[in-house]
């Protein structure tokens, strides 16, 4: 709903879209913070860019909100948010 907002207000509701803009960038802040929380305890390689990563994350639970208007049936989509938490896995540090 926030891209929506986005996309919908940029011109005839400036001030909405801002706030919406706001909102996903505060979501942003807290998935990175989970990660550097996770890098803190070894979960995440020491070099791991968690805002990067964090705007990687989002992009993926965009990716998903879109794909459920856009599939067939729930195997589908099961087996994209799969793939993503196997990316998300696989930056697990096993040093």
């Amino acid at each position: 709903m926030l891209l929506k907002t986005i996309v919908d207000t940029q011109t005839t509701e400036p001030a909405l879209s801002r706030q919406a803009r706001e909102h996903l960038r505060d979501i942003r802040a807290q998935i990175s913070a989970v990660l550097d929380e996770a890098k803190r305890q070894g979960e995440l390689p020491t070099l791991a860019n968690c805002n990067r990563l964090a705007r990687r994350f989002q992009a993926n639970l965009n990716a998903l909100r879109v794909e459920l208007h856009q599939s067939d049936g729930t195997d589908d989509l099961t087996d994209l948010a799969d793939d993503m938490a196997c990316e998300v896995e696989g930056l697990r540090d096993s040093s």
